[in-house]
């Protein structure tokens, strides 16, 4: 097994720490079925305890008396800090933490506990034999937690008592995606992750005394993951992950704030056939100017749904028309710009959503201007929109690369080309150092999490859509990258790719009004279809997210 190096976020970022000492300390009792056999208190034992606690790692003996399991009280004093006290007639003696105390009579299961004689029937009578006290292992649980001036937890099932407060506890959460599969742990204080891939299982070891879980064990089968299980072994405690044959890649990172080790399995992808190249650098002239300000449609486009006369659930759409200003984007060669182009079908597309939809519509620009990629997701955020969506037109060395195409995020690109696209598209739209941008990337990617199943639908709706003006060309379909436009929004979201505007005959059709309708009607439609199933989901009281990780 090799351990698997994940991502650590450099300076600046969270810290991988060792889990601290708790304020108070561990005893576990953990059974070893090692078949050892000897004398001792004039009995066979037959087992043995481990027990970890300030004194380091011990163990003492579990006997067996009348085939009951039964611990011996001085033994356990040395942990506990407790104390035992046989009576003068040697019939009863008294078990004593600090002012609080138990009183046990040999050949009876009843326990006297503190001043006011509190009875505790134990399972089993219990036993004094050669000047020593055994009890059953219920005493654990019912007596001492009555004596402690401590928090008391026992597990029966591991024979694991715990005294005190202070230990990590740790939720395990589970989010399939349809491009991949999060896993998050989250901890109340920090711990240190062993993260280690071996075959077709994950595994994520913590050497810590003790951690409070209510996690045991989830069946995904969800093609990526088959079951993640949580475990106690004698080092600690570890999550194993078994994975599906639909398993590819995995990806892993810590945060803070709070603590949180989080696994990403990405589903096995077969390659794209799609030619998405980086716009090109030279041969295009950025100053061109081919500025579109058509006017608006005139009428509703007659393959336009009527009006949604329902209660209206999703009630604000961010667009987000691509670049602007200084920043022309991609340059077609008769000299139409992406900007102009972006801003047009925006301009169209909102009339259509508020005048037929009745949400209220917010442009991110709505004239030439210059915006960074964090300012636009800001204004969306900050008027509490239920969509976001961010316009662009694409380009390609190759002359016929067409067809338009969506895409909804994801920390992984689903293909090289998405990936070139996603890293272009990121290189421009910034006013000020981003600095790590690979825990920018991280940090972001945990905020839109929530929506990835939503982001997931509204991409798959609106290509359904655009993909119907254009059934002589091949459908690019939906992909997943991480743009960083998309990172910031806390709401569905998705980049629609229009065309490729660098090739002649499509340039040609983006410059047309009548085809900016097209595409604009064809937008609109694929949000209706989105608004009739969030809205339905909401009104269900299921919506169409899964959580928050």
């Amino acid at each position: 097994m090799t351990a698997f190096q994940f991502d650590r976020p450099r300076q600046g970022g969270a810290r991988f720490h060792p889990a601290p000492a708790p304020s108070a300390w561990l005893l576990g009792l953990v059974l070893l079925t090692s078949g050892l056999s000897g004398k001792g208190f004039g009995q066979d034992r037959i087992e043995r305890v481990t027990v970890i606690g300030p004194q380091g790692r011990e163990a003492i003996p579990i006997s067996l008396l009348a085939n009951i399991p039964m611990l011996p009280l001085d033994e356990l004093d040395r942990f506990l800090g407790s104390s035992t006290e046989t009576s003068a007639d040697a019939a009863s003696a008294t078990f004593s933490v600090g002012e609080r105390s138990a009183v046990v009579s040999s050949g009876r299961s009843m326990v006297r506990v503190g001043v006011e004689g509190k009875l505790v029937l134990l399972s089993a009578p219990i036993t004094a034999r050669g000047g020593h006290w055994f009890v059953p292992l219920d005493f654990l649980k019912k007596v001492v937690p009555l004596v402690s001036g401590q928090r008391i937890t026992y597990e029966e099932a591991t024979r694991l008592l715990v005294i005190g407060e202070g230990f990590p506890r740790l939720t395990v959460s589970t989010f399939p995606y349809p491009g991949y599969t999060r896993i998050v742990l989250e901890s109340s204080s920090p711990i240190e992750y062993q993260v280690a891939q071996a075959g077709d299982r994950v595994r994520v070891a913590m050497p810590v005394g003790y951690l409070e879980s209510d996690f045991s064990n989830e069946e995904l089968q969800d093609g990526v993951v088959q079951s993640v299980m949580l475990t106690r072994e004698d080092d600690g405690y570890a999550l194993s992950i078994n994975l599906g044959d639909r398993f590819g890649t995995l990806k892993a990172f810590q945060l803070e704030s709070p603590s949180r080790m989080v696994l990403d399995l990405f589903r096995s992808r077969v390659p794209a056939d799609a030619e998405i190249i980086p716009p090109p650098t030279s041969g295009m002239d950025p100053t061109a100017a081919n500025t579109i300000e058509p006017p608006l449609p005139s009428r509703p486009p007659d393959r336009i749904p009527p009006a949604d006369l329902t209660p209206r659930i999703l009630r604000a759409i961010t667009l987000d028309p691509g670049h602007g200003g200084p920043e022309t984007g991609a340059t077609g060669s008769g000299g139409l710009q992406e900007k102009d182009v972006t801003l047009a079908i925006a301009r169209r597309l909102g009339q259509l959503l508020e005048t037929r939809l009745g949400v209220r519509v917010l442009l991110t620009r709505d004239s030439d201007t210059y915006l960074s990629l964090d300012e636009r997701t800001a204004i969306a955020n900050n008027n509490k929109s239920d969509l976001f969506l961010s316009i662009h037109a694409n380009a390609s060395p190759r002359p016929n690369a067409s067809g338009s195409e969506v895409y909804y995020l994801s920390y992984e690109a689903s293909d090289d080309e998405s990936r070139r696209l996603a890293a272009a598209e990121n290189a421009n739209g910034f006013s000020r150092s981003v600095g790590n941008s690979d825990l920018d990337f991280i940090l972001w990617d945990m905020a839109q999490a929530a929506y990835l199943n939503e982001s997931a639908t509204l991409a798959e709706l609106l290509q359904e859509e655009l993909q119907a003006y254009r059934t002589d060309e091949r459908n690019r379909g939906i992909k997943q990258a991480p743009f960083r436009v998309l990172m910031g929004a806390t709401m569905a979201s998705a980049l629609i790719e229009i065309g490729f505007i660098t090739n002649p005959e499509e340039e040609g059709r983006l410059g047309s009004g009548d085809y900016q309708d097209q595409l604009a009607q064809a937008i609109y439609r694929g949000v209706v279809k989105y608004k009739e199933r969030f809205d339905r989901q909401e009104s269900m009281g299921s919506p169409l997210s899964s959580g928050r990780p």
